[in-house]
């Protein structure tokens, strides 16, 4: 999943060994281990990639351990200096087919599979160091969500998966030290309300697969997507508490189909919850 600049299809793998071979040589490469949690490998000011995200992604891993209980598989980030070996990345990890990681390298700074961080270092450095740990926590409660599933991939309900891994995020960045999440909750809200008061946020019933999440993002615009669907979560768990949304997220280590799984853990109905989340947003905008 590549966070807030979302553009992928699944295909299949149509790449050289050689591009394979060169998008891992150009990376920095870490290994990513939840028991300490710490991070192994080179990350001496002599790596410099690795001496710049090492440390993120460890305190990343702290916080998603420690302060929110979610397990984090062994992975690796592999942080790429030029956007090219980002893209033969995208192709070896992700199975993008080149033309859609061609399109997606052009302006996605990280991106995320089942075992794999991939950072594109180039279009990291475009933004402050704030935004940086957002994007790195974001990524990382994917992997997270991942070990929850038993691995298998979370390509429906994209609203909860994606609020999730927005929610997350500004809690870990806030348990680190480096953003305020009140001061970031403040912030989304001013990104949603005028979606809202212009009718335009999309039922979560049309943000359901993933590209139906591209085409909302398209249509809608950025703040109808990821600061619309961290209000849902937020609600989720206000309503039925963290662990239940763990939970559901479990429960697809043992079926495939959301629908059922969210019954099952929440005792309700997407559509049920649709309208209570209708009438929590006017409580949020119409105080």
């Amino acid at each position: 999943m590549i966070r807030r600049q979302l553009l992928m299809h699944v295909g299949l793998l149509a790449t050289l060994a050689v591009t394979a071979v060169r998008a891992q040589a150009a990376a920095a490469t870490l290994e990513l281990r939840p028991d300490a949690p710490h991070v192994s490998g080179d990350i001496s000011p002599g790596n410099a990639l690795a001496s710049i995200y090492g440390p993120a992604a460890q305190s990343v891993i702290a916080a998603l351990v420690s302060k929110l209980g979610l397990p984090f598989p062994p992975s690796r980030l592999l942080v790429f200096d030029d956007s090219a070996d980002f893209e033969a990345a995208l192709i070896e990890h992700l199975k993008l087919r080149p033309e859609v990681a061609k399109t997606t390298a052009s302006f996605a700074k990280a991106a995320v599979s089942p075992d794999h961080l991939l950072l594109n270092h180039p279009a990291m450095q475009t933004i402050d160091r704030e935004e940086q740990m957002i994007t790195m926590a974001h990524e990382m409660t994917h992997l997270a969500q991942a070990a929850l599933s038993g691995g298998r991939a979370l390509w429906r309900y994209q609203w909860l998966t994606e609020g999730f891994a927005e929610w997350a995020a500004m809690r870990i960045v806030h348990e680190v030290g480096v953003a305020d999440f009140a001061a970031q909750r403040k912030k989304m809200l001013g990104q949603v309300l005028p979606v809202w008061q212009a009718g335009r946020l999309a039922d979560l019933s049309q943000m359901d697969r993933f590209d139906d999440w591209v085409k909302v993002r398209a249509e809608r615009g950025f703040n109808a997507t990821y600061p619309f669907a961290f209000f849902a979560v937020e609600f989720l768990i206000e309503r039925h508490g963290l662990a239940k949304v763990l939970g559901y997220f479990r429960q697809f280590s043992k079926s495939a189909n959301p629908a059922s799984n969210f019954l099952a853990v929440f005792s309700e109905s997407q559509q049920d919850f649709q309208l209570d989340l209708n009438v929590q947003l006017r409580k949020l905008f119409q105080p």
